[in-house]
């Protein structure tokens, strides 16, 4: 359905003089990501509202989609099976910023183990999109780099006593450990059959 939103807004584009011909399957795809994009941003909006916690679900997206973009990690095979995915994550998160009171020491720990495992299994690329190796080095880095500067502001937050900033970015972590973990199980299955 959007891959046929996306052709007839090109093709209006092009009946209009707007674009060329030639350019129609690079515009349907840019015109279909943003349509992705707004359909992501409204999803986010709806169910930060229903909680009650717009800011909160931004602000994780603001941390999470960089990161997740260059660690990698499982992918669902359909778009309409990420959108479930999203929104049951997205719905988590809430839930757990709301209702799960964790202290500093468990905050600590679970904030090693995460950012442990995002530094040695980073990039876990997906089937559809595999990785050269300069590209795997490149990510990996960029994604120790992302890694460090969020943790930093977390922990900044964090010490000026803005404690719910800093959990809603560290849950963010914990997120990116749980798609690397899920990327690599399904790595392993795949390189045996």
């Amino acid at each position: 359905m959007l891959k046929l939103s996306a052709h007839s807004i090109a093709q209006s584009l092009i009946d209009n003089g707007i674009i060329e011909n030639e350019s129609r399957e690079l515009y349907e795809f840019g015109i279909n990501q943003m349509i992705v994009s707004i359909i992501n941003l409204f999803i986010t909006l709806v169910i930060g509202l229903c909680f009650h916690m717009v800011w909160q679900l931004f602000l994780f997206m603001l941390t999470y989609i960089p990161l997740r973009k260059f660690s990698g990690g499982i992918h669902a095979q359909t778009q309409f099976r990420c959108y479930i995915a999203s929104i049951v994550m997205l719905c988590l998160v809430c839930l757990i910023l709301k209702y799960l009171n964790i202290s500093i020491v468990a905050l600590i720990i679970i904030y090693s183990i995460s950012a442990f495992t995002i530094v040695f299994l980073s990039p876990i690329e997906d089937q559809n999109k595999p990785l050269d190796i300069e590209e795997h080095k490149v990510y990996k880095k960029i994604s120790i780099i992302l890694l460090i500067i969020e943790s930093l502001f977390a922990w900044v937050f964090y010490s000026i006593g803005l404690v719910s900033v800093a959990q809603c970015m560290l849950l963010v972590f914990d997120c990116i450990f749980v798609m690397l973990i899920l990327g690599h199980i399904k790595k392993i299955k795949r390189d045996k059959s």
